[in-house]
């Protein structure tokens, strides 16, 4: 196990990782490029892929094929992680067509705009495109030349914004020829973020909120001045950092990398049970890979964090101080793993993500270089 010298050697791994989490799927390097994926797009050489674009057929035929809305009332309801919402949004367009599904999503506040496409069948070719700016930006999430298997971004209200886009609306970009899964995947984000807003949560802010947190654990665990612990009052005082700032962590794991888990197990369940229709049959394949990559990805941050925290509970226990407070703040890290962990044998890959495992980094390896999956824009 890894452990942290200094506070800049830990700071240099937590960029390393929260370039992961804000970046996502990045194109594969040139010489991949050059080698294996002939016109640039790791998708194209991917049989499931172009089998889920083409389950419908194209537009405008897939398109329109699907069934209607589904009027329901406003139910707020929990998921995986105790990540609440109001389902009632996503009922109504759980059978729908992708066009019925797109006009939905607009009058519950989120624009959806598509980016071009390079293989498969393209139901989304007749929808608007995005402005310049937006269009900027999802080049640049899929890499530089915008040739990586990025299939869908949402962007919030705030950082359309910011990014100059006169569009006043959250929006989600996507390929045009992606299917209704991603389409789903992207709109479970909006409506995380419109509860959050609800109970006064904004997502800069808790990703913020989170940097500030592992800035001041890391202190906790290497600054001079926390070296010799000299009353009671200073031993509180640190309890009650230690404690705020591993639930602002917890928050960000469960808003940001945990959310992408989140969503395509709850999609997968809604699919088993049939009540997720006019979506690929492969589409849960890709979901299990995906749930996979998440599950690795949160587990190697998790595991620093826990490498940092130990380091504030040896300090009290040199000093023969009671650690029960700090273990039981650690213990909630590990519930979220533990969930994590659960969730990925029931809708992942299972064992076959058995971290460590040679799958697990052929799979790992395979996320990192060429996506695979849907991705949440949390750049600020």
């Amino acid at each position: 196990m890894q452990i942290f010298k200094s506070t800049q050697q830990f700071f240099g791994t937590i960029v390393l990782l929260t370039s992961i989490f804000l970046v996502g799927c990045s194109a594969p390097p040139d010489e991949v490029k050059a080698t294996r994926f002939v016109d640039g797009s790791a998708l194209c050489a991917s049989a499931d892929y172009i089998d889920n674009s083409c389950a419908f057929g194209a537009y405008p035929d897939g398109f329109n094929r699907g069934g209607d809305l589904i009027d329901t009332a406003s139910k707020i309801s929990k998921t995986f992680f105790e990540k609440t919402f109001d389902e009632a949004f996503l009922t109504r367009v759980s059978a729908a067509s992708p066009r019925l599904t797109l006009s939905s999503m607009e009058r519950a506040g989120v624009r959806v705009f598509q980016n071009g496409e390079r293989c498969g069948c393209a139901i989304f070719k007749g929808i608007a495109k995005s402005d310049d700016l937006l269009f900027n930006h999802w080049q640049k999430a899929s890499g530089s030349n915008g040739k990586s298997t990025l299939l869908g971004l949402f962007l919030t209200k705030e950082k359309v914004a910011a990014l100059g886009s006169p569009i006043d609306s959250a929006a989600i970009l996507i390929r045009g020829d992606t299917d209704r899964w991603t389409l789903v995947h992207e709109y479970m984000h909006f409506l995380f973020q419109k509860n959050n807003e609800v109970h006064g949560a904004d997502d800069k802010q808790i990703f913020v909120e989170y940097q500030n947190a592992m800035a001041d654990l890391a202190d906790l665990a290497f600054a001079p001045t926390a070296m010799v612990i000299t009353s009671e009052t200073q031993k509180q005082e640190i309890e009650q950092r230690f404690k705020l700032d591993i639930e602002t962590i917890k928050s960000y794991l469960i808003n940001f990398p945990l959310e992408e888990m989140t969503i395509e197990a709850h999609l997968s369940d809604m699919h088993r049970s049939g009540d997720l229709k006019y979506v690929p049959p492969k589409a849960r394949k890709i979901a299990a890979r995906y749930i996979c990559y998440k599950f690795e990805d949160t587990r190697r941050l998790t595991d620093r964090i826990f490498q940092l925290g130990k380091l504030v509970v040896d300090r009290f226990e040199k000093q023969k101080f009671d650690t029960t407070l700090l273990q039981m703040q650690l213990l909630g890290i590990r519930g979220l793993i533990s969930e994590a962990r659960g969730i990925n044998s029931q809708f992942g890959l299972g064992e076959a993500c058995v971290p460590g495992s040679r799958e697990t980094f052929r799979i790992y390896a395979l996320m990192k270089s060429c996506g695979h999956g849907q991705h949440f824009d949390s750049s600020f």
